[in-house]
């Protein structure tokens, strides 16, 4: 479906607030106003709505979001022990989500969340396999089998392994239909009151608390939060803090449909299916981490779904523009990124021929029952990148009333119902459980103080 269509999904989709709305907003305790309305931001703004305190969400509605497209994959294909926290977290929140969003409407209309099952090869499958064993013990939704290639082609004839490798068979592993999520996190947004606004913010005033939109609106706010995305250091320099070492990629999936007698490659029969070079964020010696991903065929008809997504995980060209700042402090840590290029450009829309090439010849080898001549349709994507590939989590160093969650390159769709729990504990004002710190310590941008 088109983006517009996507964008329409979302909560903010319910319009401006009128002049009484913002009256009544502006006559009270000032609300926390999160900047930003994608999945990220409308899970934030419920979660800290459920803890008592107002919020405005403000989106520009950007044509152009992250890192979604039509399908996301929700899994425990992690070996972080943090990361694997809040994966767990997070499909238990998903999953109570969808149980309360099935009720609204039909199957078609609010089905987001599809148990598939997740499967992982190639060299980083084991070291996520001993992770599993490590850190989850007897977890449900970490229950897995590592099998052989025969074994594991025999179970899922659409694959193509070679012999001595091992494919890694979770039964808990999740297809997301994106626009339902996006209207499930909306419809529980407003459910719990977050007030939403469709407008573009011009002027970020710290000393006053004060944002201000393109259509004349202000809003005060009690803490800022910046769910931005790819935009977060142009909101940051709007507001005159320091940026941060946030680099923005234009990413590229594809579709390929089964060829003709090939067994489904649909949600049913087709689990998610990675190959791992180092595992999820792992790198190796010389400081690469390959890693392609793919969601299979959705089970509706009328989502537009034509075949199965297939991307290569932080392989597209970095981009320096107005929109996504790099300072030149930051520029020559490129070198950090795990990324092929890593020369700046200018925007894309564009079929990126690069990243097709890889993505074709991996799947002519994994998955040879599909038409990879050419693809059915391609989307271009925006990744946000931290030098060391972790997120950003927390207050800003030089405004604690500035609050950030940025930097997922790629991955943080399935982790946003913890993302958003921590950030409701943070301005909630109480001590944060011990698995709050521990994100709080591991994600915090004061670990690039010496380069800000």
């Amino acid at each position: 479906p088109p983006l517009s269509g996507l964008k329409i999904a979302g909560a903010c989709a319910t319009g401006l607030l009128g002049s009484a709305g913002y009256a009544y907003w502006k006559s009270t305790q000032p609300p926390v106003v999160v900047i930003g309305g994608g999945v990220m931001g409308l899970a934030t703004a419920e979660r800290i709505r459920r803890t008592g305190q107002r919020v405005v969400l403000i989106d520009a509605g950007h044509p152009i979001r992250g890192s979604w497209g039509l399908t996301r994959g929700s899994h425990l294909r992690i070996e972080d022990p943090t990361l694997l926290k809040m994966g767990v977290f997070s499909i238990r929140k998903w999953k109570d989500l969808q149980t309360q969003y099935s009720k609204v409407g039909s199957e078609e209309e609010t089905h987001f969340y599809h148990r598939s099952g997740a499967l992982v090869t190639g060299p980083g499958a084991l070291k996520v396999a001993d992770a599993l064993k490590k850190y989850c013990g007897d977890v449900p939704e970490a229950e897995h089998e590592v099998l052989s290639a025969s074994e594991g082609m025999k179970r899922y004839p659409q694959l193509g392994l070679k012999e001595g490798e091992c494919l890694l068979d979770m039964p808990e592993g999740y297809t997301m239909l994106v626009p339902n999520a996006m209207a499930c996190l909306g419809w529980a947004g407003r459910r719990a009151g977050v007030h939403c606004v469709d407008d573009a913010v011009v002027f970020i005033d710290r000393e006053k608390k004060v944002v201000v939109t393109e259509r004349g609106q202000t809003c005060n706010y009690s803490h800022l939060v910046l769910t931005a995305g790819p935009w977060t250091n142009r909101m940051l320099s709007m507001a005159k803090l320091r940026c941060l070492p946030l680099f923005v990629s234009k990413e590229q999936t594809v579709e390929l449909s089964p060829r003709e007698g090939a067994p489904s490659h649909d949600w049913d029969n087709l689990p998610l299916f990675s190959w791992s070079e180092a595992g999820f964020k792992g790198k190796t010696k010389d400081g690469s981490c390959r890693y392609f991903y793919t969601t299979p065929k959705v089970g509706f008809a009328s989502s537009g779904s034509v075949g199965v997504k297939i991307g290569a995980h932080r392989e597209g060209p970095l981009l320096r523009t107005e929109d996504f700042e790099v300072p030149d402090d930051f520029a020559k840590l490129t070198s950090m990124l795990p990324n092929t290029r890593k020369e700046f450009c200018g925007q894309q829309y564009e079929m990126d021929e690069f990243a097709w090439l890889k993505t074709q010849e991996f799947a002519k080898e994994k998955l040879p029952m599909l038409k990879s001549d050419k693809p059915e349709g391609f989307m271009r994507c925006l990744y946000q990148m931290t030098p060391d590939m972790k997120m950003i989590l927390g207050k800003h160093p030089d405004d604690e009333f500035v609050t950030l969650a940025c930097g997922f390159s790629g991955s943080g769709f399935q982790f946003a119902p913890a993302i958003a729990d921590f950030l409701a504990a943070t301005l909630s004002g109480k001590e944060l459980s011990s698995f709050h710190k521990e994100m709080e310590d591991q994600f915090t941008a004061n670990r690039f103080l010496s380069r800000l």
